[in-house]
């Protein structure tokens, strides 16, 4: 079925947080296991030769329909499948696989368009506002291409998209729902400086004590807070898909599998 876009009100974004917080309590360690694995592999891939910058494109359409899949069992069933997962990944690998090409592609173009832009209209200066603004058009251009990307494997793989037409959906789901998206990123951004308070307690004490408990406090604490915030992250990025995607059948209905439950 053709996956049509569905325009949500400002508030939803908190909500995405909200429920994503409900999930990642009823869930902790198996959704922080998750997230961890996940960090993991894109820390892995960023190794890998001739260029991890490369390989990590290629991945990211995998490693995101597992943590959707894996989200929806555990929201369902209350536990993870590695067959949903692998179900998903026969289903539609030759998808997936052109789908991180067109990432990598994509994220190619955008190097492409940075380097001539670096040569003709931000030459080499002394002063610092060049670099500001080539600054700003460098986060702004990566930040598109990954709102194009964001949605695109979840609509490969259950809503059957081209991969092309995958894409621009992505993009346009978040573009339509922009004011939605911002709310949400300034709520996330508060709950990021919850997430990493406690280390920054640590951190304020080594510097005036200079103690080595102090030290592995704050980094426990910031690791710990990483995996927090990165989980609920994930899951409100998954329920923001759910919401722009959603259909209107009902989640009571018998029968369906975890992998058509996403959309319920």
């Amino acid at each position: 079925m053709p996956a049509k876009i569905n325009i949500v009100p400002d508030s939803v974004g908190l909500e995405w947080i909200a429920r994503a917080w409900m999930l990642f309590k009823k869930y902790p360690v198996e959704l922080a296991l998750i997230t961890a694995l996940y960090l993991e592999l894109v820390f892995l891939a960023l190794r890998a030769p001739p260029s991890g910058l490369l390989v990590v494109p290629l991945l990211i359409p995998f490693l995101t329909v597992a943590l959707y899949v894996s989200y929806t069992n555990l929201r369902h069933e209350g536990t993870l499948s590695l067959a949903e997962v692998l179900g998903a990944y026969a289903t539609q690998k030759k998808r997936l696989l052109l789908l991180g090409l067109s990432f990598v592609v994509l994220f190619l173009a955008v190097d492409g368009v940075l380097i001539t832009i670096d040569k003709y209209l931000f030459p080499p200066a002394t002063s610092p506002i060049p670099q500001l603004a080539h600054t700003c058009l460098r986060v702004a251009l990566y930040f598109l291409a990954t709102l194009a990307c964001l949605f695109s494997p979840a609509l490969v793989v259950w809503r059957e998209e081209p991969v092309l037409r995958a894409i621009a959906l992505s993009f346009l789901s978040c573009w339509k729902n922009r004011s939605a998206l911002f709310f949400n990123l300034i709520v996330m951004v508060a709950f990021c400086t919850v997430c990493l308070l406690p280390a920054g307690v640590f951190l304020l004490i080594d510097y005036l004590t200079d103690a080595f408990f102090f030290k592995a406090g704050m980094s426990f604490c910031g690791a710990c807070g990483l995996l927090v915030m990165s989980t609920v992250f994930f899951l409100a990025t998954y329920f923001s898909f759910r919401s722009f995607f959603q259909d209107s059948t009902p989640e009571s209905e018998e029968g369906a599998s975890s992998l058509s439950m996403l959309f319920y």
